[in-house]
């Protein structure tokens, strides 16, 4: 059976096999080595060069409720919602209960990925607002 990711894939002109690991949209797929069209033969990537090929590095800083700007680093191709997974994890303030504004701002979605907004530029890197819902 062809996994459902498959065509993403391979509109890439990639094929995965057993050990990178892609976020983004929410989905997790297994980690994978990265091979070209070629196949096993031929000269494979790295996950390094995998992610940059994504976009690379972003540097944010999160401005959390309680007055601290934390910085952070996330790849362009991971989702808000793995942002504020690790918000969750890092400093306790729920997923759902969460609202992240770029440069105070523009509210940003759960499914995006961070390089699906223009406004935030790899090389200056972002301030988001830390959001969070009174509970």
């Amino acid at each position: 059976q062809t996994p459902p990711y498959l065509p993403v894939l391979e509109a890439w002109n990639l094929c995965r096999a057993p050990n990178i690991r892609v976020v983004s949209m929410g989905f997790e797929m297994p980690e994978r080595e990265v091979i070209g069209p070629g196949g096993a033969d031929q000269l494979s990537t790295t996950m390094r060069e995998a992610q940059e090929a994504m976009g690379g590095k972003i540097k944010i800083v999160l401005k959390l409720p309680d007055g601290r700007e934390m910085p952070h680093e996330f790849q362009a191709g991971q989702s808000v919602g793995y942002v504020k997974a690790v918000i969750q994890h890092e400093y306790g303030h729920l997923v759902p209960a969460t609202t992240l504004l770029l440069d105070g701002t523009l509210n940003l979605m759960d499914p995006m990925c961070l390089n699906d907004y223009p406004q935030i530029d790899p090389a200056k890197g972002a301030v988001f607002v830390v959001k969070v819902l009174s509970q």
